[in-house]
């Protein structure tokens, strides 16, 4: 099967990839409106010529009336999204009275489909460790058995170690409880 090739507009820190209607920062996507984007297509193919207002409106509306105003909020939508050019330019310059100019050099690049991109991804994780002090230690019961029904009383059958931290440094005299549990579950000893 026959692909065919990817055009990309290169200009500044982005990427314009017109056949997947995107727009990339630094690799990374920025959301554009539909009629933003073909409004940017359209000045970024005519970069250094200035495009006439009415020719933009008539390409980006066809056979449809729409006030000059439009241009004007998708023309100020992309300069908040494009912001300044390396040298502290506007990306967009307007022409007062008559359209609007793309700036900013263009390198036009033509590229095969790829089928897999490969992204950075970065995962972190915060580990809390909690240290039970020996007094702590001496007064939490002992369950007879090494059995996994004695582990699953040591997990459920008494309250966490917190707690009791908590309440023996609030100097409230504490007796740990059982929860209630099936009958066959209540064989664990002290």
């Amino acid at each position: 099967m026959a692909q065919r090739m990817t055009q990309f507009y290169e200009f500044g820190r982005f990427t314009l990839d017109v056949q997947e209607c995107r727009l990339l920062r630094d690799g990374l996507r920025v959301p554009l409106k539909p009629k933003v984007f073909e409004t940017l297509i359209l000045l970024v193919e005519n970069s250094g010529h200035m495009m006439d207002k009415d020719e933009l409106m008539k390409r980006l509306w066809p056979d449809t009336f729409v006030e000059e105003a439009n241009l004007a909020v998708n023309i100020s939508q992309l300069r908040k999204v494009l912001g300044e050019a390396e040298n502290g330019e506007q990306y967009i310059e307007t022409i007062p009275k008559r359209g609007y100019r793309f700036n900013a050099p263009v390198s036009e690049v033509m590229a095969e489909p790829v089928d897999l991109i490969v992204r950075e991804s970065v995962r972190s994780r915060i580990v809390i460790e909690e240290e039970e002090s020996a007094s702590l230690r001496n007064q939490r019961p002992k369950i007879a058995g090494n059995s996994p029904r004695a582990a699953y009383c040591d997990r459920n059958c008494w309250l966490p170690d917190a707690s009791q931290t908590f309440r023996a440094r609030a100097g409230k005299a504490f007796q740990p409880r059982r929860a209630s549990l099936p009958q066959s579950q209540t064989e664990c000893r002290d």
